[in-house]
């Protein structure tokens, strides 16, 4: 009796597993069905257009000093006093290092006094050349008329001839002496060191009481001009050639005065004076292939110093005829860049993907924001989507938004910054 009890009780739970078992497998059946019955997203299609974008370049660079140099003795002595703050800003002309002058005085004194002989000693052999002059001339009717014999008029001559090479001799050495003074002069006032130029200066690099002079290996200081600021960067052989063919081809136009060179710090701030390009090296660097450029630029308030790392902007070329798209209608697909579209199939608009060819990046006029300039696959009046694209993909059917005006790609807002490395990083040929 027991047993059979048991089995009944097995029978009576057959029921209770069986609704458990269909309930489950009707929420199988239903999330499918949930899914499936979503309402397809809404786009908004705009237009790529054909412009003539403006076209900006960018890539890293460093600051150096225009001018840059070492300040040494030009004589030697012995240091006095330093007269200038380390690290400070400085002036051509300004005093910079005082030596001992009580040598150069010396020597001053001693030219002087050479000087004043050497000038006695000229007025001493004039006077025997007027004399020896005087008694040739008084011997020489003598002999003509047989008074006195040939040969004292000739001694008196010859005599006569002496005494002026005896003048000009201490005319040379008044010269010699003259020279020397004015040496010395100089030597006493190269113990004045001052700033041949105007800019910022480094340590002192020797201190009071320590000899110094022409042939001492080590400098006095490093004085550096900061006003105006190069601003040097390299460039790809491959870039150039690129960029330069396209220039030379029209497909980049840049202005009669060439490129404008502004520079963007670490902070994302800009210096408020732009500047241009002034050098572009002849021949590439053998040790990178690369070619380097310079820029020059006013740096009045210090705010950039030489060795800082900065980005420098080429602006003013122009892509004649562009055809651009907003940033955010790009995608990566999975061997190259598309846009989407839409078309119709049967009853149902679905998303179409456009394999493209992009370029640059360009800032639109107007405050139209970033875009992509496409250079192959795309032409200008093509309807494509333009925001949501990240959450589309091929074959998806939407529904085109009518509703609101068409996007395009001057009606939305640049991003704030570019990807590090993108092609609005591409260097400019400096031309």
């Amino acid at each position: 009796m027991p047993k059979k009890i048991a089995r009944c009780a097995g029978y009576a739970a057959l029921p209770l597993a069986a609704a458990v078992l269909l309930s489950a497998c009707g929420k199988s059946e239903d999330g499918p069905k949930m899914l499936l019955s979503l309402p397809p997203p809404h786009v908004a299609l705009g237009e790529a257009r054909e412009v003539d974008a403006p076209l900006t370049f960018e890539y890293p660079a460093q600051a150096y000093g225009s001018r840059e140099v070492d300040i040494r003795a030009r004589v030697a002595g012995h240091i006095e006093r330093r007269h200038f703050t380390e690290g400070g800003r400085v002036n051509a002309g300004d005093l910079l290092y005082t030596l001992d002058t009580r040598p150069f005085e010396a020597a001053v004194s001693r030219a002087e006094a050479a000087l004043a002989q050497a000038r006695a000693q000229v007025t001493q052999a004039q006077a025997q050349a007027d004399q020896a002059t005087r008694e040739s001339n008084r011997l020489a009717p003598l002999a003509a008329d047989r008074v006195i014999g040939q040969k004292a008029a000739d001694d008196a001559r010859s005599a006569a001839e002496s005494a002026a090479a005896a003048v000009e001799a201490a005319r040379a050495q008044v010269l010699a002496a003259d020279a020397a003074l004015r040496q010395a002069r100089l030597d006493l006032g190269y113990a004045r060191v001052t700033a041949p130029i105007s800019g910022m200066i480094g340590r002192a690099e020797k201190v009071e009481g320590a000899l110094v002079g022409p042939q001492d290996p080590d400098r006095l200081a490093s004085l550096m001009q900061v006003d105006p600021l190069y601003i040097v960067w390299s460039l790809a052989d491959s870039e150039r050639v690129r960029l330069e063919n396209e220039f030379r081809e029209g497909r980049i136009r840049v202005p009669a005065g060439g490129l404008v060179a502004r520079v963007r710090l670490a902070d994302g701030s800009e210096m408020a004076t732009p500047g241009r390009i002034s050098f572009s090296s002849p021949g590439a660097n053998p040790k990178t292939g690369a070619f380097e450029y310079r820029a020059t630029l006013p740096n009045a308030n210090l705010r950039v110093r030489p060795g800082e790392f900065v980005r420098i902007v080429l602006a003013g070329a122009t892509l004649p005829g562009a055809v651009v798209v907003p940033q955010r209608a790009v995608l990566d697909g999975p061997a190259q860049k598309m846009v989407l579209t839409v078309e119709k199939k049967g009853d149902d608009t679905v998303v179409v993907p456009i394999p493209v060819e992009v370029g640059e990046w360009v800032e639109l006029p107007g405050g139209g924001g970033r875009a992509w300039v496409i250079r192959k696959g795309l032409a200008a009046g093509t309807r494509i989507i333009t925001d949501g694209v990240m959450r589309l993909k091929p074959g998806m059917s939407v529904v085109v938004d009518t509703a609101a005006p068409a996007a395009n790609a001057s009606a939305h807002p640049a991003p704030a910054a570019a990807p590090s490395g993108g092609p609005s990083a591409k260097a400019a040929a400096a031309h």
